[in-house]
Formats: C-alpha cells, structure tokens, sequence
C-alpha cells in the first residue's frame, strides 16, 4: 500500500527501513522525513519524531544616528542558521543509514582533505514535515548540510524506556544566498605561479597613511614634508586550511625575507607582488605590493605532525602609481608627482633614468626624500618623484 503525498511523490505505507512496523506505531508525532543528496548517492535517513532549532537569526545590528532621537536606524548583520536537531526511537535500517553518513563525512578528517574541506563533497539535507496521513505540509532544504553531533541511546539492563538516538546537523541555510565569487590572493609581479590563494577572505583589511606636515608662512595651508609616509595594508587572521597549508606559510614568510640582485653586491629588495581580491582596490588600478611582516600560528595538524590549519597576519606595504590625472594626497598632492616602491636591485639614477631619461637627475630625486646615502635605501621605502616643473625650478618643493 502506498501513500500520495502532496508533492507528487509516493511514501510506502511502512516506515522506510521496514523494521519500525506499520506506520504509526510509535505515534502520531513522528512526522518528519529526513534525506540527504549530494555528489555521492543520496541516503535516506528515514523519519524521525522531532526536529528542532530550525531558526534564522538576521543578527540586526542597531545604529543610533546624531540627531535622530526617535528612530533608530538598522544595518545588516551575519545571517546566523541554528543547528537542527533531530530524534526518534532507534530502528534497524534507516539507524544504519545514519552511521554511514556519518563514516563517509569523516573520511579524511585527519588531513583536511575529506568532505568538510572539498567543495565537490557538499550535501544538502531536505526535511519534509508530512501530516497524520503522510502527506508533505512543508520542506526545508539545508545547504551544504554536515553532521556535527550524533547521541546513541543510554541502555540500562532493567530499563524500560526506548532507544533514543540524536543527530545534530549544521548547515549554510535554507534561503537561497549568492555565492561568494572570488578568493583573495597575493602572488609575485613576475611570476605568478608563485602565489598564495586565501581559500577563506579576509573579514577587514586595515590601510592606512600618515603623512608628516609642517606650518607654511601661509596659514591659510599646510606644506607637505619631504619625507612622506607610506601607505600600508594590514590584513588579520587569514585562515589557512588544508594538506597546502605548510607551503603556503613558507611563502609567506619567503617573502619577507630580502632578496639580492645578482650579482652579488647589488641593492637587496623585497620581491614586488600583486594583492587581488575582486573588487578590492587602493587605487583605481592594481599596485605592487611589499610583504614587510607574515605572522603564523599553526594550529591543526594531521597524525605525523604537519601543519594542517593556519591562522596568518600579514602587512603590506603599497607601491604608489603616477597621480597626475587623480591628484592623490600619497603622492604629495602637486599633479604630476608620483612614487616609486623601491625593489628588484633599484638605484636612485635608475629610477631618475626611468622617470626622466637622465639619471643626473638622481641628485633631485634624493633631495625630495632627505636620503643623505643613495646606495642605503632600504627595501621597501617608497620614493617621491617631483614633477618635470619642480627639477626646472631646480629642485621640489
């Protein structure tokens, strides 16, 4: 005998599994229809005859506005999905499906490479909430569904009561949400098979500049040091995950580490590298980048010892671009102005022959960055170039 249910589908009137009897032997409470489809075949977990925290919690961020007394304003927050948790009375068949869910999802745990950490390997779980008739009154369909928890019966030897087993599954949500399109990553200017891709984004990036101001004779502005500051990113707890994870440390960390031009008595630099991230931009065009500091903390790793879980800090160091057309404030401010990242073997009347085609013109370059020693510039400090009309001037401002 079987049973329509309002989808369309038919439910045998026996309980999937078989071995809990005609349905409903164990009352009218068990109501609930467990399945999970994913890349490998589906598993039927049969019914269960509870199911709770099936929540969204929007995580409403409340913003007080000056001057707004009587209202107050709200700005989104995490999208938080509870556990659910499920029981129901053991039974034989869809009790055994449970184990091998379980058993196939731990496969690879030790290093990091089995399902939790494979995009190939997500499951959904889709609960059905069937009436005393066994037909569907409403479906959930969690995504990404992963088992965290599972509670086996607790049996006495002269207890009466049934066995009870629990199954607590985590999931992504039961509303639709778009994907996340892109992974930071950093990797070399000149050799971009040399990188570091964050499977995880970074949750802020901190950038800053200061810029050292002296008092004009005009009160009505202030002058420009020299000397200006640099411009730097500073990234927290990048999360590394992964059989990769000790590699991409090393990179890391190699990158910090200054190199030497050959031959062997040129100018040490740090190697120019790209940061990508989608539409994250300092600028309006991509700019080299400096790795000056790489802070890790291993804190996973599989049964031979190897580093399997990472939390990095990094901070970066910004190249500036020409700021003719945008004026921008790094640069000095004057059009026309523009910085250099020292690095791979630079020399000051290198760059003056780039940026002028005289490299005479290092001496200016040196008096607008105070460098008293043109051969001990150190890696990773960004020049000001003056423009065309201040070298006419005979010097910059």
């Amino acid at each position: 005998m079987t049973v329509m249910m309002a989808s369309g589908q038919t439910l045998p009137h026996e309980a999937p599994g078989g071995d809990l009897g005609s349905y409903p032997n164990f009352g009218m409470s068990m109501r609930f229809l467990v399945n999970i489809e994913g890349p490998d075949a589906p598993h039927d977990l049969g019914l269960w005859q509870s199911c709770s925290k099936l929540e969204l919690d929007l995580h409403l961020q409340k913003f007080t506005q000056g001057g707004s007394n009587l209202i107050n304003q709200w700005l989104p927050g995490n999208i938080d999905y509870s556990t659910v948790t499920l029981t129901r009375p053991m039974e034989k068949k869809s009790s055994e499906k449970v184990q091998q869910w379980l058993q196939k999802f731990i496969n690879g745990w030790d290093s990091c490479s089995g399902p939790p950490y494979e995009e190939s390997k997500k499951c959904q779980a889709i609960i059905r909430l069937l009436d005393h008739q066994l037909n569907e009154v409403k479906s959930w369909t969690l995504g990404n569904a992963r088992p965290s928890k599972w509670i086996g019966p607790e049996l006495t030897s002269n207890g009466t009561d049934v066995a009870i087993e629990t199954l607590v599954i985590e999931h992504d949500g039961f509303l639709r949400h778009a994907e996340v399109r892109s992974q930071a990553k950093l990797h070399e200017k000149s050799d971009k098979d040399k990188s570091v891709e964050f499977r995880f984004n970074p949750a802020t990036v901190t950038v800053s500049h200061a810029s050292e101001l002296k008092y004009s004779s005009d009160a009505s502005k202030f002058n420009y040091l020299e000397k200006i500051g640099l411009l730097s990113l500073t990234i927290p707890e990048l999360r590394l995950v992964g059989p990769d994870t000790l590699a991409n440390c090393h990179q890391l960390l190699d990158w910090t580490y200054p190199a030497v031009k050959k031959p062997s008595n040129g100018d040490p630099y740090l190697s120019p590298l790209i940061f990508k991230w989608d539409d994250f931009s300092i600028f309006k065009e991509p700019v080299d980048v400096a790795l000056t500091k790489a802070t890790v903390k291993y804190e996973r790793f599989d049964s031979g010892g190897k580093p399997i879980g990472a939390l990095v800090d990094i901070e970066l160091v910004c190249g500036l671009q020409d700021t003719a057309a945008q004026q921008n404030p790094t640069s000095g401010g004057l059009p026309g102005r523009s910085g250099h990242l020292m690095a791979n073997g630079d020399t000051i009347p290198g760059i003056a022959l780039g940026a002028y085609g005289d490299p005479g013109r290092w001496r200016a370059v040196a008096a607008a960055n105070q460098i008293d020693d043109p051969l001990r510039v150190r890696p990773g400090s960004v020049l000001l170039l003056p423009n065309r009309t201040e070298l006419a001037e005979g010097g910059a401002a």
